[in-house]
């Protein structure tokens, strides 16, 4: 199972102390080399249950502050949640309260990017005319294409992008309701 394992920065020894203790218990209960931190205070494993009880039970056995784990978890798979974005940001408060429709607006999208392809964005051509030459992929060379910024692989960006200017047909209204089989469109 893929777990993460967090630090204890309370340690006496700090991080380098926590680092060090850890690689100890691991080559003593593990007995293979130790991860390396990957970010900051975590580092990531891949372990067997019995091998995290193991290591964590090593590790009880120093004083609280002296231990090397301050947290262990699974390291879930993550995945964009996006069916509730409206709600969680408060945008329908903001379109009811203030009338808040982002017409005549110039915004910008810090983000993974935009799919210039996105059936949304064809169809309403927000992403075209006045606006085609102001396009900026920020993490390519100062060279770059204007093009490499609508493009994304993550699907984010899009998102906010399509909060931003997305355009809802005043016709027909979009409710998101959740089930027991999740969210569904009506």
């Amino acid at each position: 199972m893929q777990v993460v394992l967090e630090l204890n920065v309370q340690h006496p020894g700090g991080l380098t102390g926590a680092v060090e203790q850890l690689h100890q218990e691991w080559k003593s209960v593990i007995n293979t080399e130790p991860p390396a931190l990957t970010v900051e205070t975590y580092c990531r494993a891949e372990l067997t249950l019995h091998q995290i009880q193991a290591l964590v039970s090593h590790d009880l056995n120093s004083r609280p502050n002296e231990r090397a784990l301050y947290r262990v978890w699974p390291d879930f798979p993550i995945q964009p949640l996006i069916d509730r974005s409206c709600s969680t940001i408060k945008a329908d408060a903001a379109r009811r309260s203030y009338r808040a429709t982002g017409r005549n607006i110039v915004w910008a999208v810090a983000d993974s990017g935009i799919d210039a392809d996105h059936r949304h964005f064809r169809r309403y051509g927000n992403l075209t005319g006045g606006v085609e030459s102001l396009h900026c992929d920020f993490t390519q060379q100062l060279d770059a294409q204007p093009g490499d910024a609508l493009t994304d692989g993550f699907g984010h960006g899009t998102h906010v992008a399509g909060i931003i200017a997305g355009a809802a047909p005043t016709n027909t209204k979009h409710h998101c309701h959740r089930t027991d089989s999740g969210p569904t469109r009506s």
